[in-house]
């Protein structure tokens, strides 16, 4: 509009519908991002007052917008009212003749995943599926996430291993919740009780040594994926290691981080707590380090 000079609605539509429909789509997905429900209705009505069409890109935009005002500003997203209006938004699109894409349902897959709903999230895959829609990235990490916060660790892992079957690029934010699970599982464990005067790891059973075989295989699956750490993916890593009473490789791995990854004040606090728990006298060397 500034650099055209355009000075009203009628000058607008002379661009020409497609160039209007992008830009109109791009304003109301920044909107969409911050939950302003209010400023994407009034683009959607102003689209059709220049006579532009909706497309699908148009109804995402809708569904993000409602999902993050009602994440934000009712602190929380209630399942049903979700349900209903993802329901209204498909029936719009079948009208007007508009296919949904795997970003239609990934407010919906938001709002099963909020509430640790694997069921749930199990549903809209079967939808996606229906209509032959596979997920990408972001929508695996999100479906490994909620497994992860569930505690589901076998979950987690197969959620993981489809998304490798399906040649889904994994990125370090999909490692981190499966480093996290099995924080999550170490933590059922009774670790405490394991001392220098009989009491060793036997004591536990045998879900100490499984876990950290699975979290063994999670490490070589990310080196195998040409995956490299960030600093949330190795500070995961570290808290695994140390839940899980590996102080020896948490020291290592803090003398001797990956290239590229900064250890911040929370990856050295994770380290030196894991070092607490099993070499007190170690985690005070570490911790007089810093």
């Amino acid at each position: 509009e500034y650099r055209r000079g355009l000075r009203d609605d009628e000058e607008i539509s002379l661009v020409g519908a497609p160039e209007v429909l992008l830009a109109t789509n791009a304003v109301m997905d920044s909107f969409a991002a911050v939950g302003d429900i209010a400023s994407v209705t009034d683009w959607f009505i102003k689209m059709e007052e220049l006579n532009v069409l909706p497309d699908v890109r148009t109804f995402n935009a809708v569904l993000r917008a409602e999902y993050q005002h009602a994440k934000r500003d009712r602190e929380g997203v209630d399942i049903e009212d979700t349900m209903a209006r993802f329901q209204e938004i498909l029936d719009e699109m079948e009208d007007r003749k508009l296919e949904p894409t795997r970003y239609t349902f990934t407010p919906l897959l938001l709002a099963h995943a909020e509430h640790n709903s694997l069921p749930g999230m199990a549903e809209v895959l079967k939808m996606m599926q229906e209509r032959g829609l596979t997920l990408d990235t972001v929508m695996y990490n999100i479906l490994i996430g909620a497994c992860a916060r569930a505690g589901d660790l076998e979950a987690a892992l197969n959620a993981r291993a489809s998304m490798a079957a399906s040649g889904v690029q994994a990125g370090p934010d999909t490692f981190v919740p499966l480093f996290l699970v099995c924080s999550k599982q170490a933590a059922e464990l009774d670790l405490e009780s394991v001392d220098d005067f009989g009491n060793g790891e036997d004591s536990i059973g045998p879900l100490l040594q499984l876990t950290r075989q699975a979290l063994d295989r999670i490490e070589i699956d990310m080196l195998q994926s040409d995956v490299e750490h960030n600093t949330a993916s190795f500070t995961s890593l570290l808290k695994a290691r140390g839940s899980l009473g590996q102080s020896d490789l948490v020291l290592e791995m803090i003398k001797d981080p990956p290239d590229g990854v900064q250890l911040d004040d929370i990856a050295m606090g994770v380290g030196v707590l894991a070092l607490a728990k099993r070499e007190p006298t170690k985690a005070l060397v570490l911790a007089n380090s810093l």
